[in-house]
């Protein structure tokens, strides 16, 4: 039992070490007024100072603007969201299949949103011609926190007696 506890304990602070790249992802809903309400997200991908962004709308042919923005408190930082794409797709058993619509692409993520950025306090905002959607940007959580989490339970465990 212990073995194991070490293992993974070493695991996780093995993959902290070599971790460069941090994850974060903002589900966004509609503000008022918007035409069509469908959902949306964005995944994001820090790697030093460099971000690669993903924004996804369920909805096949959704239209939305070049230009991102990132908000925090007094801060706003505008990016252009990159490559456009329209995912191939089939229909379910039911004939509906709304598709998606997103984009792709990488910015320099300026010193003075970085702190926001990587806390939890950054917003991003797209336009799309119907109202704007917004969501909080949130950290999500790299495997190796759950090796180091699984370490530490194997480790405290204690065995009862005659088991």
């Amino acid at each position: 039992m212990r073995r194991i506890a070490i293992t993974a304990l070493l695991a996780g602070f093995l993959s902290f070490s070599a971790e460069a790249q941090s994850e974060f992802r903002a589900v966004l809903s509609p503000t008022f007024p918007t035409s069509y309400p469908v959902p949306a997200s964005a995944t994001f991908s820090l790697d030093g100072t460099t971000v690669n962004v993903g924004i996804r709308f369920l909805y096949d042919g959704a239209s939305f603007s070049q230009t991102a923005h990132l908000l925090a408190t007094d801060k706003d930082f505008s990016f252009d969201v990159g490559h456009r794409f329209t995912a191939i797709h089939s229909h379910d058993l039911y004939g509906m299949d709304p598709g998606v619509t997103g984009s792709w692409g990488s910015f320099e993520l300026p010193a003075f949103m970085r702190e926001d950025f990587v806390s939890g306090r950054a917003t991003l905002r797209v336009t799309t011609p119907g109202g704007n959607y917004e969501g909080l940007v949130t950290h999500t959580p790299e495997p190796s926190t759950a090796f180091v989490l699984i370490g530490l339970a194997a480790m405290f465990a204690r065995r009862r007696p005659g088991k």
